[in-house]
């Protein structure tokens, strides 16, 4: 199994040799590749041993699948159509999911996930592509279909990928924060423009309330689902308070501060990525064991950010 950085000729022969691939970088380069079985998304950089590393034009970050893969079906999805795509993947196995930064269906995703048919049955991750150097977030970029090597700035590319009975796929999702448990904040619609909430039980402006308290816009809300907690970020200017993914309804939402833990990432991993946030603050000795590339936001499931997110495949005990 595949995993690092390669050129654009080397990426191209394995596609010709007809290796199923996940790939990730500069979008020129991606747009120069055959056609054949893979997905890919735009990034500008990787982590590797806890450091990043800008991906240079010509070079892509590849991630090749298993060979004991059962099958892997390619397609494409478009904002009408992505609710299915839970009860379209395998019945043992997981699916890969990419999407355009800043799209409408990245919106529908993570607006309107939780609601689709199965969510949650079938082990997904996934990303957000975007572009620019490491520090420009707020742009769009395409998510590359390979069956016919087409680009896509407003579609989902997916990847369901079946996996030979007595083995599973397992999501695991970390983050640098944990909750700080004294202020609870409630949100009465769903939204990614919060504006009031219910602090404490009281309405009040989200934004002037952090600000007014001192917290710290670079760190996320949270909330804590099925004892994994959950990351929302902030794209924080002096005008308007968003996210970087939706916050629902009636959920119990926390500030949060930084967590010391140091997790165990398994080297056995078939998929790892982490967000653009262990860029603009590189941790080495947290993410030593990780190599991947870096998103706009993390899919485990639902949108994740400020994680890190990867995929395992373990053996049934009989």
């Amino acid at each position: 199994m595949i995993q690092g950085l390669f050129s654009t000729d080397e990426v191209a022969r394995m596609i010709r040799e007809g290796l199923y691939l996940i790939l990730a970088g500069d979008a020129e380069a991606l747009q120069q590749l055959p056609a054949g079985n893979w997905i890919a998304g735009a990034t500008p950089c990787y982590l590797s041993s806890g450091v990043p590393h800008e991906i240079a034009k010509g070079q892509l970050y590849v991630n090749q699948l298993p060979e004991y893969v059962t099958g892997v079906e390619i397609k494409t999805y478009d904002a009408d159509n992505l609710k299915h795509i839970f009860t379209e993947g395998p019945d043992n196995g997981f699916t890969m999911l990419l999407l355009p930064f800043a799209s409408e269906i990245l919106r529908e995703y993570a607006l309107h996930s939780f609601d689709y048919e199965n969510f949650g049955l079938v082990p997904l991750v996934g990303w957000v592509a975007g572009k620019g150097n490491l520090w420009e977030v707020l742009k769009t970029d395409i998510v590359m279909y390979g069956p016919d090597a087409t680009a896509h700035l407003n579609k989902a590319v997916v990847m369901h990928v079946g996996l030979p009975a007595g083995k599973y796929a397992e999501v695991h999702i970390h983050s640098p924060f944990k909750i700080r448990p004294d202020v609870t904040v409630v949100f009465e619609e769903s939204t990614v423009a919060p504006q009031d909430a219910l602090i404490n039980g009281e309405r009040q402006n989200l934004r002037e309330y952090m600000l007014r308290h001192d917290i710290n816009f670079i760190h996320p809300l949270i909330v804590n689902l099925a004892g994994i907690n959950i990351c929302v970020t902030f794209i924080y200017d002096t005008e308007q308070l968003t996210t970087m993914t939706a916050l629902f309804k009636g959920v119990n939402y926390y500030f949060s501060e930084l967590d010391t833990q140091v997790w165990e990432i398994p080297q056995d991993r078939i998929y790892a990525l982490c967000c653009l946030y262990y860029v603009q603050n590189p941790d080495p000795e947290r993410l030593c064991q990780m190599t991947g590339p870096v998103t706009y936001g993390e899919i485990g499931y639902q949108m994740v950010t400020q994680s890190i997110v990867y995929l395992t495949v373990g053996d049934l005990k009989t």
